[in-house]
């Protein structure tokens, strides 16, 4: 059985909303496109796993993105696999190109080409997600199963070079093969008949739903974002509003829906409480056609001067 707490970060959904509004010229655009690309990555690397994980013949719960509290600091896992008897911890990392660990100082290198960086040491960075997690579960009335903790490259062009025994980081071709030998190891021990849905429900209710600091990592940035409401057909325009439609006037596309994806942004970027007055000046359109889009589509709160709209 699958649970899924979530598909893309809060960060890579704002971007990819605010990467196509925002200028070249902008001196937010060359940082904040890196760091798109690095969100893009992880979430491939994330997505490329269920490939191996739906391949699983075992009974156990998926989640994806788990996000939670424990000693006073906050903990995210790519996957969390829970089996009847032991629980994997997959940390992915999709990253290209000669990557060397070496497993006694946790030096982790990626070299492409003539260029070399130096990355976080993964295999810390999962052994802390364990520590976090087993102080969660002690909390639970449930017993604490074996907790093993994986770091997987997910990308087709890695060439991974480990100096020394690291047996917890593998690339993932090699992932089903580890998973049943982490579970036919700890087959024999014994739990409840039910502990595998409780446990996986008492982790899943500690879930917290993570917001996007970007907007506060850049304070500037509303100021740059361009407003209108973006072609849904060639994606690179703003159409125009022209007899109760949207026209693109670049490639002709048509589509009287077009800011129902608009008002998805404008919720991304200023949240879920909004004025007509604010979604008239995003999607670049006069108040009165805002407040007609709104009421069809949100929920109205408050009146006259004090009406807001909830944005769904």
């Amino acid at each position: 059985m699958t649970t899924i707490l979530r598909e893309k970060s809060p960060d890579l959904e704002l971007l990819e909303e605010i990467m196509p509004r925002l200028d070249a010229s902008s001196p937010y655009f060359k940082e904040l496109k890196e760091r798109y690309l690095i969100e893009s990555a992880g979430y491939e690397g994330e997505q490329s796993i269920y490939y191996y994980i739906n391949q699983i013949q075992s009974d156990f719960f998926h989640l994806h993105g788990l996000y939670f509290q424990a000693h006073r600091s906050k903990c995210q896992i790519d996957h969390l696999l829970i089996f009847p008897h032991c629980i994997l911890i997959l940390e992915t990392k999709h990253y290209k190109g000669e990557l060397r660990y070496h497993s006694q100082t946790g030096i982790f290198e990626q070299k492409v080409g003539n260029r070399s960086v130096r990355r976080r040491d993964p295999v810390a960075q999962v052994e802390m997600q364990r520590h976090k997690l087993t102080t969660l579960i002690k909390s639970s009335p449930y017993p604490l199963p074996p907790i093993q903790p994986l770091v997987v490259l997910t990308h087709d062009e890695a060439i991974p070079t480990i100096e020394g025994n690291e047996p917890n980081m593998i690339i993932s071709q090699r992932l089903l093969q580890r998973i049943d030998e982490v579970v036919m190891t700890h087959a024999e021990t014994y739990n409840q008949e039910d502990y595998l849905e409780n446990l996986a429900q008492f982790i899943v209710s500690h879930h917290e739903n993570r917001q996007s600091q970007l907007l506060n990592d850049y304070p500037g940035l509303l100021a740059h974002i361009k407003s209108g409401v973006r072609c849904t057909g060639c994606g690179d325009v703003f159409m125009e509003r022209t007899y109760s439609n949207w026209v693109c006037p670049t490639c002709h596309h048509q589509d009287r829906s077009a800011h129902i994806p608009a008002l998805r942004a404008c919720r991304l970027i200023f949240g879920d409480n909004v004025t007509c007055q604010l979604v008239a000046k995003f999607l670049a359109i006069p108040p009165h056609t805002a407040r007609r889009l709104l009421k069809r589509t949100a929920k109205q709160i408050g009146e006259k001067r004090g009406t807001s709209y909830i944005l769904v």
